[in-house]
C-alpha cells in the first residue's frame, strides 16, 4: 500500500485520535477502549497507531518485538469433539426427531418396511456426516 493512496483523516468525530481526545481503538488498545471498530478506520489511521510506514515495514528487530509482546498471529486450535459429543450433536437436532418419530409411529402402526427404510436413510446420513 503506498502512502500516496491514503487520506489523513483527523479530528473526524468517531475516529479515534490523541488529537480528538478519544482513547486508541485497534491492536495497541484495551478491547473495549473505544467504540469504532479498528478494522472500519481509514488505512492511514491504522498504519499511525500501529507505528509502522508501509513502504519500509517492520525491521527484524520490531517484528521479533512485536510478535514478544502479542504472540502468533494464529486462531486459537479448536478443541476435538469426542464421539459421544458428535453423536449428540447428530442426534440432538430437529430432522432426526422427525425421522425417530416417523420410524416409531411406522413400527407402532405395524409398518415394519417403512421404519427399516427411515432408519435406513438416517443411518446412511450419519455415514455421510462423518465422511466429511
Amino acid at each position: 500500500m503506498s502512502s500516496a493512496n491514503c487520506q489523513v483523516v483527523r479530528n473526524q468525530p468517531g475516529v479515534a485520535s490523541p488529537s480528538n481526545g478519544h482513547p486508541p481503538s485497534g491492536p495497541r488498545a484495551a478491547p473495549d477502549a473505544d467504540p469504532v471498530p479498528w478494522h472500519t478506520l481509514p488505512a492511514d489511521v491504522v498504519v499511525e497507531r500501529l507505528g509502522v510506514v508501509p513502504a519500509l515495514g517492520l525491521s527484524s528487530a520490531e517484528a521479533g518485538a512485536r510478535l514478544a509482546r502479542h504472540g502468533a498471529n494464529r486462531f486459537p486450535s479448536p478443541e476435538p469433539k469426542s464421539g459421544l459429543a458428535i453423536l449428540v450433536d447428530q442426534v440432538a437436532s430437529l430432522p432426526v426427531a422427525l425421522l425417530a418419530g416417523a420410524a416409531g409411529v411406522s413400527l407402532l402402526s405395524g409398518a415394519l418396511f417403512d421404519a427399516v427404510v427411515i432408519l435406513g436413510v438416517r443411518a446412511l446420513g450419519r455415514r455421510v456426516a462423518r465422511a466429511r
